[in-house]
């Protein structure tokens, strides 16, 4: 964490996740507490192709907040080029997420909330 001046690091802004199946990805979040704030069933066209790296990208994107000020949480399901699932031989040293920590008010309300989905 930078912690020079006032050019200090005082919050996580955005995670941006690529999923296999977006609609179940939501349940799951939304079960957690987060709130959809917007995205598109139509993620497409030349700038996202240039952000993205991929021409012709297509997809669908939703991002949710927990309300905490400035986050978000980017959930992306890409239809081009198609998702790949995750190596089954994949190691925690491997590029990519494999680990992500969310805190809750209540974690066995939430487990609660899980167990009974």
């Amino acid at each position: 964490m930078m912690e020079s001046g006032t050019n200090r690091w005082r919050n996580l802004s955005q995670i941006a996740v690529s999923v296999m199946d977006l609609d179940a990805s939501l349940a799951f979040y939304e079960d957690l507490g987060y709130v959809q704030a917007g995205g598109t069933d139509n993620l497409k066209g030349w700038v996202v192709s240039t952000i993205q790296g991929y021409k012709g990208v297509r997809g669908r994107l939703r991002w949710l907040n927990d309300g905490s000020p400035g986050f978000q949480l980017e959930l992306f399901r890409y239809d081009n080029p198609p998702a790949r699932p995750m190596a089954p031989d994949a190691q925690p040293c491997d590029i990519g997420y494999r680990r992500m920590g969310l805190r809750v008010a209540d974690l066995d309300v939430v487990l609660g909330r899980l167990e009974n989905r």
